[in-house]
């Protein structure tokens, strides 16, 4: 099928990848386990920016040695 994996709306790809998430396997295409890492990066993004308060916009004012961006949350 030519023009990607998925039919449907953006939502319904994003949850297909959500579950496809640490399932996939060298069987799979390589361009769909790029998409999903990609999703993934960007959910886990998003996660830290939440916890740090932050907008994506922050990131561009903030240094790369700002210590909040290596305080981890503990378990």
């Amino acid at each position: 099928m030519r023009g990607g994996w998925c039919l449907g709306r953006e939502e319904f790809k994003e949850q297909m990848l959500h579950r496809m998430e640490g399932q996939l396997g060298e069987h799979h295409s390589r361009a769909l386990r790029r998409e999903c890492a990609e999703t993934k990066a960007e959910r886990v993004i998003g996660e830290e920016l939440e916890r740090l308060g932050w907008k994506e916009v922050d990131l561009g004012c903030r240094l790369k040695s700002d210590p909040a961006r290596f305080v981890r949350p503990r378990d």
